[in-house]
């Protein structure tokens, strides 16, 4: 008898310092990290082919192959995924920038009034306390941060769920299987929003090196050389174990059925 239990044991399994040095775990590794390295000195097909490489990790992670690592040989087919995603992304993308249009000119000028009261308060002229401002000014800001922020939070996992399917698969038609991706993201939410969370992790991190890095002119030329393909990895490998809950857990309903 199925054990109830088992789906939220392997949603609690999601490891982030397992994303992180992954790459220097794999079989032959030397010999096929090189690309992500060497593609993002390429404008715009290095982007494309280094999301496309991703991509395979979470291919690779979903149907638990032993070497998660891409064969370098696959560029081509990179490229046709990377931008294949890059569509994807700008179709989800376009409710969002329809709700920023409509709220963003009010935002600008919300943030604009409190940089300016901080530039008067300096020179001893301001008028009123930044409390009254914020009375004036917060209510406002908040209103035109809920409903753009309100839709990337449901659009993100939902995004994601058809990510990894398409991943794995390669059907893009699965970014438009609504009612499955939302189903997968309920059943489990608790995975989705860890990886959201260890997703900004990286980002923040990615961010802080690449400051300590553009300190200095040789350490500048390493950003494109270490920075980004350290975040493509580290996400691509929790992308891939999210697939590979979510799909095994998926597939298990389905045999059962």
């Amino acid at each position: 008898m199925p054990d109830p239990n088992s789906d939220r044991q392997q949603d609690e399994n999601i490891k982030y310092i397992g994303s992180l040095i992954f790459l220097w775990g794999q079989r032959n590794s030397a010999s096929r990290i090189w690309l992500p390295i060497l593609v993002n000195l390429v404008p715009i097909l290095g982007l494309l082919a280094i999301r496309g490489w991703r991509v395979d990790i979470v291919r690779r992670m979903g149907r638990r192959e032993e070497q998660l690592l891409p064969d370098p040989n696959d560029l081509g087919r990179f490229l046709g995924r990377g931008t294949t995603l890059w569509v994807m992304t700008a179709i989800y993308a376009i409710p969002e920038i329809i709700l920023l249009t409509i709220f963003g000119n009010s935002l600008i000028e919300n943030i604009l009034s409190i940089l300016l009261w901080f530039w008067s308060n300096a020179m001893g002229e301001a008028t009123i306390s930044f409390a009254a401002l914020l009375a004036d000014v917060g209510i406002s800001m908040i209103a035109n941060l809920i409903i753009p922020g309100g839709y990337y939070l449901f659009s993100w996992p939902l995004y994601r769920a058809a990510m990894i399917r398409y991943s794995v698969t390669g059907d893009a038609g699965l970014f438009f299987d609504f009612s499955t991706n939302i189903g997968l993201v309920i059943k489990h939410l608790d995975s989705f929003m860890l990886v959201f969370f260890y997703t900004l992790l990286t980002q923040i991190l990615i961010a802080f090196i690449s400051g300590i890095f553009l300190a200095t002119f040789v350490g500048s030329i390493l950003i494109p050389l270490f920075s980004v393909p350290l975040f493509y990895s580290t996400t691509g490998y929790l992308y891939g174990q999210l697939a590979a809950i979510v799909l095994d857990n998926n597939n298990k309903r389905s045999s059962e059925e």
